[in-house]
């Protein structure tokens, strides 16, 4: 989930204002990463470090996960020329 989450948040990228923001509160919500983020400080706190290392490995792994997933989506959206407004704006100085 936390891949597909990427895939939506990378193709916010490469469409217009409107439709990007719906598809970034989209890949937030498609995106679980409460739940191990919780873990970490009640396994701290009831001092049962299982959970809260279960928590820091769970969110490690679903972030990098998603972090991937945009990355590649995104490039192969560049290559395949997919250049929709939110990719071409033109930098201030530019």
């Amino acid at each position: 989930m936390m891949a597909l989450g990427g895939v939506v948040a990378a193709t916010a990228l490469v469409v217009e204002s409107t439709p990007q923001v719906i598809s970034i509160v989209a890949a937030s919500i498609i995106a679980p990463g409460f739940d191990p983020l919780a873990k970490i400080p009640m396994g701290l706190a009831l001092r049962r470090w299982d959970v809260a290392r279960n928590g820091l490995t769970s969110a490690a792994a679903g972030y990098l996960a998603l972090a991937l997933s945009a990355a590649l989506v995104f490039l192969v959206l560049r290559w395949a020329g997919n250049h929709g407004r939110g990719v071409r704006r033109k930098l201030p100085g530019r």
